[in-house]
């Protein structure tokens, strides 16, 4: 996703290596991408046992999946962890829940990113 730009109005607050669950299931390893607008998820391997993938913020291109979900449209950011995993389960307003799972590295950056306004 080096080629994620960001439009003239946002700013890119980081980029992330991680897996994405999204609510319709299955598991993707990608990168993630936060601005100030947006949340972008570059879906580049199907990690899981054969999951489907919801078509609301699913888009497809000639440069591969994404999931973008619009910062106004996320309602709760939950951290979940532990020990072994951590998580961050986003919520958004059409009740559907969206779980970034970074394995054992650390999540702090993302909530960070998630937590900063335009």
């Amino acid at each position: 996703m080096s080629n994620f730009k960001c439009s003239n109005n946002e700013k890119e607050l980081g980029r992330w290596t991680t897996n994405m669950i999204p609510h319709g299931g299955g598991r993707y390893t990608g990168q993630l991408v936060l601005t100030t607008q947006r949340l972008v998820f570059h879906a580049q391997f199907d990690t899981s046992l054969g999951g489907v993938i919801g078509d609301l913020f699913f888009n497809a291109s000639d440069a591969g999946t994404f999931i973008t979900i619009p910062k106004e449209n996320i309602r709760e950011v939950e951290p979940k962890i532990s020990f072994l995993n951590k998580r961050i389960v986003l919520s958004t307003d059409n009740d559907q829940k969206y779980v970034i799972d970074n394995g054992m590295l650390p999540v702090q950056s993302i909530l960070d990113a998630l937590s900063k306004q335009k």
